[in-house]
């Protein structure tokens, strides 16, 4: 029998047809694209802020941040709201999948290196994931 303690959910998303999870507890909402107002000089990866609900939410595109390239916006891209470390913090992705449980056995690669973006690799059937550090990717220097 499985201790519950071996499982954590993870939301699934995809950028480039590259399946990327991030842990469930950090999300507070899934939102369609918001108008966008751009900050000058910061880094390009930050898009800008959006205005929900009265609170302002930075943005992070997490394609440039993960590969250094733009793609044009579609109606399926949206943002992954997270609350991370007492704010919040928007992710724009190219499309949310779904939430999947995932236990340590079906991890095959644990990878912790201090800079590194994704801590896990996780193949569930046929699909492989990513594990994303929300704190190394949303971190900019």
């Amino acid at each position: 029998m499985k201790n519950s303690n071996d499982k954590k959910q993870l939301l699934t998303f995809n950028i480039d047809d590259v399946n990327y999870g991030v842990d469930i507890n950090l999300v507070t909402e899934i939102i369609g694209l918001h108008e966008i107002t751009p900050i000058p000089e910061l880094p390009s990866e930050i898009k800008g802020i959006i205005n929900l609900r009265g609170k302002i939410i930075p943005l992070l595109d997490v394609r440039m941040r993960l590969y250094g390239r733009e793609k044009e916006y579609t109606d399926r891209t949206c943002i992954v709201v997270l609350n991370f470390e007492e704010d919040e913090i928007g992710l724009i992705v190219d499309c949310v999948q779904e939430v999947i449980s995932i236990q340590s056995e079906e991890e095959i690669l644990n990878h912790e290196e201090d800079k590194a973006f994704i801590t896990q690799v996780i193949k569930i059937e046929e699909k492989v994931y990513m594990v994303v550090d929300v704190k190394k990717l949303v971190t900019i220097e």
